[in-house]
């Protein structure tokens, strides 16, 4: 079932460097570590800029399954476009990075008690996928699985914790991304499961009914294999067809720009969007409340 195939990436697209928060210009990652015009007054200690720094390779004719979950407009920009960001604009991904990395690393008790290890983690596939289009590899990576589980490891607000206590999944992308690393990666695993730091604990959600503990674990509800599979084959086909013609791309729906906010504050290719430029840039709506809105999508996506 998996393919690993030949590899081959795109040069010249992706994250290219940093905007100066200090003079607005745009530099290279390379000559803002090396060669920085304002060194004696740098905007970061450099231990940051290093973290913050993640430019993820696009690989030909393969798609993450992360990637595809996007609307199609934003998988086109990010495969075809290089950006610039300001630091400030990152800093929210690390934490999802940061938890991670204290995941995996396990403070090496692992080996300590390797005869109690029934679990890998970072488990990759790659996958074939026919489309209309063509055959295309979708490929994954599980950060913690079993003899029969699936787990992915999240950070989220309160807010969406709440939702979920409740069986409320809408307006999150997790049941369909964990399904996906399911049917294309592990299709012999059969439960499904996330575990989330909740980024905004304090102890007094320990008194809520049900309580927020700081860290809280769900099972994710299973999606049909067949609507999973067309949902990532119409992914890829709206992606290709973007990439050869631009201009039939179709527009994020407010849902997926969480009503404008994912365009005004997440978004790093906001400025080469047409539709930003044309709707939400010039739009004259008061934005949903913020938090609320963090707090629906479960902020934080991995």
């Amino acid at each position: 079932m998996n393919n690993q195939g030949d590899i081959g990436y795109k040069t010249g697209v992706g994250l290219q460097g940093f905007v100066c928060p200090i003079d607005l210009q745009h530099y290279t990652i390379g000559k803002c570590i090396e060669n920085c015009p304002h060194e004696k007054k740098r905007c970061f200690p450099l231990p940051l800029l290093f973290a913050l720094y993640n430019a993820s390779r696009v690989e030909i004719g393969a798609y993450g399954v992360t990637e595809l979950l996007n609307p199609p407009r934003i998988t086109h920009y990010k495969r075809t476009h290089k950006y610039f960001s300001k630091p400030d604009d990152l800093v929210y991904m690390t934490f999802g990075i940061a938890w991670h990395k204290l995941l995996e690393s396990e403070s090496g008790l692992s080996e300590s008690f390797k005869e109690c290890i029934d679990y890998k983690l970072e488990e990759s596939f790659r996958t074939d996928v026919e489309t209309s289009e063509g055959k295309y590899i979708i490929k994954g990576r599980v950060d913690y699985i079993t003899d029969n589980e699936i787990w992915d490891f999240k950070t989220s607000k309160s807010g969406f914790i709440s939702r979920v206590q409740r069986g409320n999944w809408s307006g999150s992308d997790y049941p369909m991304q964990l399904n996906a690393y399911r049917v294309f990666g592990f299709p012999d695993r059969k439960t499904l499961k996330i575990m989330s730091l909740v980024k905004d604990h304090h102890f007094g959600m320990l008194t809520r009914k049900p309580p927020i503990r700081p860290i809280e674990i769900f099972s994710v509800p299973i999606i049909e294999d067949s609507e999973v599979v067309d949902f990532f084959q119409t992914s890829i086909e709206e992606s290709i067809r973007a990439d050869k013609d631009p201009l039939s791309i179709r527009d994020c729906s407010k849902e997926e720009t969480w009503r404008g906010m994912r365009c005004n504050h997440f978004c790093v290719l906001k400025d080469s969007c047409s539709q930003f430029n044309k709707e939400v840039k010039t739009a004259s709506v008061i934005e949903p409340d913020v938090d609320e809105q963090l707090a629906r999508v479960g902020w934080g996506k991995e």
